[in-house]
């Protein structure tokens, strides 16, 4: 009997050069220049830009310039817009090949890349290929003209992309509250997180996993995705699984974020060889998994990274999120700065709050001092009441939402340092400190904020039941 062998001809490798990120303008660039500086294994780096200089300093070896002069697009959108029209050719070649997956990452409230980004987006979709935007917009000291330009710059960039990473630079200062910061490490630092979210999505396909991810589960999930975000938490110790969980849904960089109310989610687990997941764990990710909607279409899988030692740590990238400060449609030009001024008090309303503070106290030794965006007010009472959204995810909400958290030793009854896009690991469960009536005071007109929160209650009680069920089993 003959058995015949069928040769279908080498197995192509589908990680290989598939993908392209694409920075920018300045902060695009910077973050471009990051990634390959690090290196990621099957991915092409671009660098586009208006000025030469920035190009002639990038070690990327592929580049364009937007353009023949050479001399940047002056903070200006529709010159870089133009800019990147006019070279339309050399960006349309650079997708002659097997890119499948291409990111564009940008600064918006500049010139270029609040401009050229979203010219480059259209004619990568338009060849077919999945495009994902990822930008930040401005700090609050950038002031209210730049923030309305990178506000129309995002809006642009949404209707060119398939899903779109918006980070609120803003939200950085959450983060190093405590902590002296220059404005030019700031700067750093948000480039950093636009290099580290590409780059972890971009592993999420080029590095092969135990329970693998690969590029269709990658599109599936952002594929006409809309609104996206990202976040990644790490945790170590006693539940270390349950723990990265909620410290990424807890990461400042969601803030007004509900991941609730995601179509789609995919997530990823990473170990080590030398604390391997182990089955008891996948009870961590299961209870996870349960509170969300059924409806929500979820993927997820495991790796292994050598880096993180005794530690776990968790990327979840949620899409078909609504972004709720763009408009549903284009404004009328008379209209968009009435709009996008409204749009300031929701996204900048803990700022500006603070600046009317600080420019009341100066006013009464100078009155001709101005506050910040005059035009915009804080709420009446003099409380930053923040989005309901927000309270259902804050650290300080799953501790205030659970009075009885210091009893039960609930493991996240106090927050821990958050370190940019990756919450800094968890130590093993301490005792909660006390903290200072003073303490308790200045937190008080946050309470009225953090009653209700189903959704990472829901996922904390039921990590907690599983656990203890399984600790029983074990132990008795």
């Amino acid at each position: 009997m003959m058995t015949d062998i069928l040769d279908f001809g080498p197995v192509e490798d589908l990680s290989k050069e598939i993908i392209k990120v694409i920075g920018v303008g300045g902060g695009g660039c910077n973050a471009v220049n990051n990634m390959y500086r690090e290196g990621i294994e099957n991915v092409a780096f671009v660098v586009c830009n208006t000025d030469s200089q920035s190009l002639a300093n990038s070690p990327v070896p592929v580049k364009i310039l937007l353009g023949q002069s050479g001399l940047g697009a002056g903070a200006n959108p529709e010159l870089g817009r133009r800019e990147a029209e006019n070279t339309k050719e050399q960006i349309s070649s650079l997708f002659d090949d097997n890119t499948h997956l291409c990111f564009i990452t940008a600064g918006m409230g500049g010139g270029t890349g609040t401009g050229a980004a979203p010219v480059i987006a259209s004619i990568a979709k338009s060849k077919g290929i999945l495009t994902i935007g990822i930008v930040t917009i401005p700090f609050f000291f950038e002031k209210r003209n730049k923030i309305i330009k990178a506000l129309k710059g995002v809006e642009e960039m949404r209707r060119n992309v398939d899903s779109l990473l918006i980070v609120n630079n803003e939200r950085l200062c959450d983060i190093y509250s405590d902590a002296q910061i220059t404005v030019k490490d700031a700067f750093k630092t948000a480039d950093r997180i636009l290099s580290d979210a590409t780059k972890s999505i971009s592993e999420l396909i080029t590095v092969e996993g135990n329970i693998n991810l690969d590029f269709r589960d990658v599109e599936t999930t952002m594929q006409g995705g809309g609104g996206a975000l990202m976040a990644i938490g790490r945790a170590k110790g006693e539940r270390r699984v349950e723990k990265a969980i909620l410290n990424a849904l807890d990461s400042p960089l969601l803030y007004g974020s509900d991941i609730s109310k995601a179509k789609n989610i995919l997530f990823n687990i990473y170990t080590s060889e030398k604390a391997p997941l182990f089955v008891r764990e996948m009870q961590e990710i299961d209870a996870f998994m349960y509170e969300l909607d059924p409806n929500i279409d979820v993927i997820w899988g495991t790796s292994d990274d050598n880096t993180l030692g005794d530690d776990a740590k968790v990327i979840i990238l949620a899409t078909g999120l609504d972004n709720e400060f763009l408009p549903k449609e284009q404004l009328p030009e008379n209209e968009t700065e009435t709009y996008y001024n409204k749009v300031i008090e929701k996204l900048y309303r803990e700022s500006l709050l603070h600046t009317k503070i600080s420019g009341s106290e100066q006013q009464q030794a100078s009155p001709q001092q101005e506050t910040a965006f005059p035009e915009v007010m804080p709420a009446p009472t003099g409380t930053s009441e923040l989005p309901k959204s927000l309270s259902r995810f804050t650290a300080s909400g799953l501790e205030e939402g659970n009075s009885s958290a210091g009893a039960t030793g609930n493991p996240f009854s106090h927050r821990e340092e958050t370190v940019i896009t990756e919450a800094a690991p968890i130590e093993a469960e301490s005792p909660r400190p006390t903290r200072p009536a003073a303490e308790e005071t200045r937190r008080e007109p946050q309470s009225h904020v953090t009653k209700a929160m189903p959704f990472v209650e829901r996922i904390r009680s039921r990590l907690r039941q599983s656990l203890e069920n399984l600790s029983r089993d074990l132990y008795e």
